[in-house]
């Protein structure tokens, strides 16, 4: 008989043991979510900075002419922008006019990719309307389709705009890895 009273005092001290932890894991919860929460905040911090770091001196406003973005397959670079009413039967509506893209694109993948202006661009003014491609008279029209690893092209896109209006030129491609938004008006 006294071994079975042994066995139930060891019995007891096991469960007084287990219901000491079981008053004390709340406040063990609490340290480990308290802990956890600090970390997630450092990380997140992180990322913010290393974020604003990579993004131009103008992010809202948009890249001015000149300034090459390297970003996802390609290096994007808008070398020029002109405004015209247009000439021939390419006359812009009165209130409106033409804005004129001189754009530049390196492939910097081991992949060709496929460019193609009138997918992958557009203007876009302060009140959120979409301006594509328009048909003009162009000195160096760019050339869509594919562009192979190293290879370059450079060519002026056209869109037709409202006087008046500070606009916006997005490319907005898989290859150029998200948006980029440059400062044309």
């Amino acid at each position: 008989m006294p071994k079975k009273n042994k066995s139930k005092k060891t019995n007891l001290s096991s469960t007084s043991l287990l219901s000491n932890l079981s008053k004390n894991r709340p406040i063990t919860l609490f340290w480990i979510s308290i802990t956890l929460f600090g970390i997630s905040i450092v990380l997140l911090g992180f990322s913010v900075i290393s974020q604003n770091s990579t993004k131009g001196p103008f992010p809202f406003a948009g890249y001015p002419a000149g300034t090459s973005i390297a970003m996802g397959s390609s290096i994007t670079e808008v070398q020029n922008v002109t405004d015209t009413n247009g000439t021939g039967i390419f006359i812009a509506p009165k209130g409106k006019h033409y804005i004129v893209v001189t754009l530049k694109v390196k492939n910097v993948s081991e992949k060709p990719i496929n460019v193609f202006p009138s997918s992958d661009t557009y203007v876009k003014n302060n009140a959120g309307n979409v301006s594509f491609l328009t048909p003009l008279n162009l000195t160096l029209p760019f050339r869509a389709g594919s562009l192979l690893p190293g290879e370059n092209i450079v060519g002026e896109l056209s869109y037709l705009v409202n006087n008046n209006e500070t606009n916006k030129f997005y490319v907005d491609s898989i290859w150029s890895g998200g948006v980029i938004v440059f400062a044309v008006s």
